[in-house]
């Protein structure tokens, strides 16, 4: 096998999953002491692999909203970056529940930026992924660098192209 038809099957896998994935971007609010709770709201860029990479896009705008458990006591102010293999608009725009489990680091100050990571299992079988980066608040006295969460969240989209 040559090096050139590596490169050219190297680029089709790239391309392949550049295409075949859902990519995101959204600001989301957190917090919680023991019980904690996340809205988020953004857009998302979907490709149906059902059809060729040409077609089949669409932009939705969507809503989190979830409630659970909170290992810390602070809030969090956060622009999201995410993407997931949702292959089918059905799979986003579903108003789907589903369970997430994150946490985030954050310098331990009173006011500090933050960076976290998600992993979200939808009803649907299909894994979201996300990391954050934001502003992070806990009250004097209580600065714990890591916090973790385990949300059940309702995502609800509409199609806007």
């Amino acid at each position: 096998m040559s090096l050139r038809s590596n490169a050219n099957g190297a680029f089709s896998g790239a391309f392949v999953y550049l295409f075949n994935h859902e990519w995101r971007v959204s600001a989301s609010v957190s917090g919680g002491v023991g019980a904690g709770g996340t809205i988020e709201k953004g857009y998302a860029l979907i490709h149906d692999s059902n059809q060729p990479w040409y077609k089949g896009w669409h932009l939705v705008k969507f809503t989190t909203k979830g409630l659970g458990a909170y290992s810390d006591a602070s809030a969090s102010v956060e622009l999201n970056f995410g993407w997931s293999k949702a292959n089918n608009i059905k799979e986003f725009l579903g108003g789907n529940s589903s369970a997430t489990v994150g946490g985030s680091y954050d310098l331990p100050i009173a006011l500090s930026p933050s960076v976290g990571y998600e992993e979200t299992f939808t009803n649907q079988g299909v894994n979201l992924h996300n990391i954050s980066l934001g502003i992070s608040w806990a009250p004097q006295g209580i600065q714990n660098p890591v916090e973790t969460h385990l949300y059940q969240v309702s995502t609800v989209g509409k199609k806007i192209w």
